[in-house]
């Protein structure tokens, strides 16, 4: 059986390559409530791991046989090898 995409996406903090923001979850330990899209989060926010900005999460959709700590080993094996 082949990995299926979930209906949602996740954000990725690529600064630190460690952090996963859920949009689903939101981040209620820094007062972002559930279903809060990443547009929608304040420019002051900051990735609970590293503290980069709002504007290093890069939208990313995780399949369901793919943890998120296999999605930050591959990401970060492909950084700088973008398309183009």
């Amino acid at each position: 059986m082949g990995s299926r995409a979930k209906s949602f996406d996740y954000y990725f903090c690529d600064n630190c390559r460690i952090y996963v923001y859920d949009e689903q979850h939101g981040d209620p330990q820094n007062g972002v409530q559930p279903n809060t899209p990443v547009r929608a989060l304040p420019l002051t926010w900051r990735c609970p791991v590293c503290c980069s900005s709002v504007k290093n999460l890069r939208a990313v959709t995780l399949c369901d046989d793919i943890s998120k700590l296999e999605l930050a080993r591959i990401y970060s094996q492909l950084k700088g090898k973008r398309a183009g």
